[in-house]
């Protein structure tokens, strides 16, 4: 009796584009991608289908993804590929939108890295399989193999009136404790010397659950784990560093002399009505407490120009700041008026040649 062939492994593209946190989701279905037999690239040539996974936080960002998904979709009317399918941020905002107005894209999924993985498969004709059960852990990383992302908890609860992400990622969701230890394990034990942990805020993590932040308890247990030289934190709302948390900090030798605390602006008019809910005063005193308790503290941060109603008094005194503070890191952007935000309906928008 002759032996059914064996059918031949799929190839998937995973285009990944945005912030960690879409990497992670990126990590997530080619964990499962992998598990299913298929064989995972990050180049559209040769590949069976693509899996874009977009980001929908700001105006440049969508076009990116748009033009992304444009170009990707060529390969396929050219005979290049099976399909094509879109899932993060920008699907899981505007899902109907897209589907209405891209041909190029074969399938529109919102952030759900299992229901993106099993898409493509059906378009690689071997949908009728059934996906792994569970991938709690991510098998396939894309970061260095040194070091890897932690994300501690989904969504946002702080609702700065230009942000959109509440109306992507939902609300606060922080994950458990115990959880986020065994993976920082597993991670560990397959090379990892450093983790990053992430999260919307991650300053806020267990105040859904538990009523209070810990992030430094997490952080105290976290530096427990065999085998992990350094921890880093990231994307931490000022308002919401805590003393016990820095003091933490400054305790672990693992922890990294590494702040990221996104400030957006040090004008008071300005942070009220970004819904901020911390003054240039409180952001001076947190940073130095933060450069007393932290020797050598390397700090990061990321400013707004453009916001609805920065007068030019309020742009020469973020300038004048920026000068007087000396952040190790900085990123600026121009504001992005997003449908959906109280922001986008503030009077006095900015032009943008201004912003800029």
């Amino acid at each position: 009796m002759s032996q059914r062939p064996t059918p031949r492994r799929p190839t998937v593209a995973l285009l990944t584009l945005g912030c960690a946190k879409n990497l992670v989701d990126s990590e997530h279905i080619a964990s499962i991608l992998d598990r299913a037999g298929a064989r995972v690239t990050h180049s559209s040539e040769g590949a069976d289908v693509a899996i874009i996974n977009t980001c929908g936080f700001i105006e440049e960002a969508k076009q990116e993804s748009i033009d992304l998904i444009i170009e990707v979709g060529a390969a396929r009317t050219a005979g290049g590929l099976r399909g094509v399918v879109v899932t993060g941020c920008l699907g899981e905002r505007y899902g109907e939108q897209l589907r209405r107005e891209l041909p190029e894209a074969d399938a529109v999924i919102g952030i759900d890295p299992r229901g993106a993985a099993q898409m493509a498969l059906r378009l690689a004709g071997r949908g009728t399989e059934p996906l792994p059960s569970e991938v709690a852990l991510r098998s396939h990383r894309l970061t260095p193999r040194a070091w890897s992302y932690l994300r501690i908890a989904h969504g946002c609860e702080n609702r700065c009136t230009y942000c959109a992400i509440p109306l992507i990622r939902g609300r606060l969701r922080s994950r458990p404790m115990d959880e986020l230890l065994a993976e920082a394990q597993e991670l560990v034990a397959g090379g990892v010397l450093e983790l990053n942990v992430i999260a919307q805020d991650t300053a806020n993590y267990g105040l859904d659950t538990e009523g209070k932040r810990l992030l430094h308890v997490l952080v105290r247990r976290l530096c427990r784990t065999d085998g992990l030289r350094w921890l880093r934190l990231l994307y931490m709302h000022p308002a919401h560093v805590y003393d016990e948390l820095v003091e933490v900090m400054a305790d672990e030798e693992k922890v990294c002399p590494y702040v990221d605390v996104p400030l957006q602006h040090v004008a008071d008019a300005v942070l009220a009505r970004m819904g901020r809910r911390i003054t240039r005063a409180q952001v001076e005193d947190l940073i130095a407490r933060l450069r007393e308790r932290l020797p050598g503290l390397a700090l990061r941060t990321t400013f707004m120009t453009g916001f609805p109603g920065e007068t030019d008094r309020d742009f020469a005194e973020l300038l004048d700041f920026v000068r007087q503070m000396r952040f190790d890191r900085l990123g600026c952007f121009v504001y992005s008026r997003e449908e959906g935000t109280p922001a986008a309906e503030l009077p006095d928008q900015v032009p943008r040649r201004v912003a800029e």
